[in-house]
């Protein structure tokens, strides 16, 4: 698979290849299914991380990122199709013998860590605060928007829950639950479920949440409220992600939005 490109190199430099110009040896990652998100990821992104190549007389061949290339491909066919700009891929030449090169490919993949979905949550409400969307999220993390707001939500949750969640005592669906209480009934909760054994489940979750007291809401804001806040807070809203905004409509607190006057 792939074409050549003749190129001199030394070790540790860097290159750009048309996707078409690297050469993909066959095994069973190159016959995975191509990944829809992956592809549009590339589309808007490009491929960042750099792909590890070796030189075989004229030709570049993958010792690692063989995923990357492949979802290149596919997206620069949909953007020749769409009249678009088609992208490089970086690759970076590393110098060894056979038992060298394979133990990159196996160190490449061993060592990678995907974030925690607290983490991810954090990065999702950054960028929002950047002025990014929900739909970009969805696309630089390869997920839907429903999953994205999933996450969101994670961040009303008590520290000690969040804790739970790193730590694999409870699924980030159950800590969504337990994030609708307030704060001293979510610890109240979540100590509950521990002590009774058992997996922490979403749904052992959102049945202890809706027999857990919940304290009276507040009404919502006035309507000149609202307005007034818009004029006079116009800075800080636009720094705030919706869901907290939403929140000081529906008359809680936030940081910043008081009650006006």
């Amino acid at each position: 698979m792939g074409g050549h490109k003749p190129f001199n190199v030394r070790s540790g430099d860097l290159f750009y290849f048309e996707p078409e110009d690297l050469v993909l040896r066959d095994d069973a990652r190159t016959k995975l299914p191509i990944n829809d998100a992956f592809v549009r990821n590339i589309m808007k992104n490009g491929v960042i991380k750099p792909v590890v190549i070796a030189k075989e007389g004229d030709r570049a061949v993958v010792d690692d990122g063989k995923q990357r290339v492949r979802h290149a491909l596919e997206a620069n066919r949909r953007l020749r199709e769409a009249g678009a700009q088609t992208i490089l891929v970086p690759c970076i030449y590393r110098r060894g013998n056979d038992l060298m090169r394979l133990g990159v490919r196996i160190s490449a993949n061993e060592f990678s860590r995907p974030d925690e979905v607290i983490d991810k949550a954090a990065l999702v409400a950054r960028a929002l605060a950047l002025g990014g969307t929900e739909e970009g999220c969805a696309l630089d993390f390869g997920v839907d928007v429903a999953t994205i707001r999933h996450w969101l939500r994670l961040l009303e949750a008590d520290p000690k829950v969040t804790a739970a969640v790193s730590e694999g005592r409870i699924s980030a669906s159950a800590a969504v639950e337990l994030s609708a209480l307030p704060r001293d009934e979510q610890q109240k909760t979540l100590t509950a479920l521990e002590t009774a054994g058992g997996k922490v489940t979403a749904k052992r979750a959102r049945s202890a949440a809706r027999k857990a007291p919940v304290a009276p809401s507040k009404r919502i804001r006035r309507r000149e409220d609202i307005e007034l806040a818009m004029i006079h807070n116009t800075g800080l809203l636009k720094t705030l992600n919706g869901y907290a905004v939403l929140e000081w409509v529906l008359g809680k607190e936030v940081d910043g939005l008081g009650v006006v006057p």
